[in-house]
């Protein structure tokens, strides 16, 4: 099937003012609906991933989250969790950009920079996949404000970002 992929019926409901076409009505009989909540953290994590599963649970908005989205938060509470472990081990190093390449003596980007460069663009893709971006905040606050409820103001997401750039571990 080519072409873009259809709009969820609540999306749809949201821009039409509550009023829906036959055939979203029928769409809406058949789309999958998520009855449980996020739940707790995997067992197999750790004491600070457990953590920031908690707490940025707790940041996203009211039912946003669902069992349907375990594994992908999973993955960004990993990420998360990591590269605020990497950033404290750069900072604990010296924090210096560029190190000396012990093999050819030259000036070189350093591996944890790298890696955490590489889990910032993890944690932007995943958390627009979640609404955690700002381009997904502002696309959510559109759908909420021109349909019903509107609840949920700016507060939230800003602690959200707090939470992702302070580096936490």
């Amino acid at each position: 099937m080519s072409g873009p992929a259809p709009t969820p019926v609540a999306v749809q409901l949201v821009h039409s003012g509550g009023k829906l076409r036959a055939y979203a009505k029928r769409r809406a009989e058949h789309e999958a609906q998520v009855l449980d909540a996020l739940g707790d953290p995997p067992p197999d994590f750790t004491e600070a991933q457990r953590a920031a599963w908690v707490q940025i649970s707790k940041l996203a908005p009211v039912n946003l989250l669902t069992s349907a989205d375990r594994e992908l938060f999973a993955g960004f509470v990993v990420t998360a969790a990591l590269r605020a472990e990497t950033l404290q081990l750069f900072n604990r190093m010296g924090g210096h950009v560029l190190v000396r390449d012990k093999v050819h003596d030259q000036l070189v980007l350093n591996p944890l920079m790298r890696e955490y460069r590489r889990m910032t663009e993890q944690l932007r893709a995943l958390g627009s996949e979640l609404g955690f971006s700002p381009a997904a905040r502002t696309r959510m606050a559109a759908m909420l404000a021109g349909g019903n409820g509107g609840g949920g103001g700016g507060g939230e997401g800003d602690e959200l970002m707090r939470f992702l750039s302070q580096g936490r571990g």
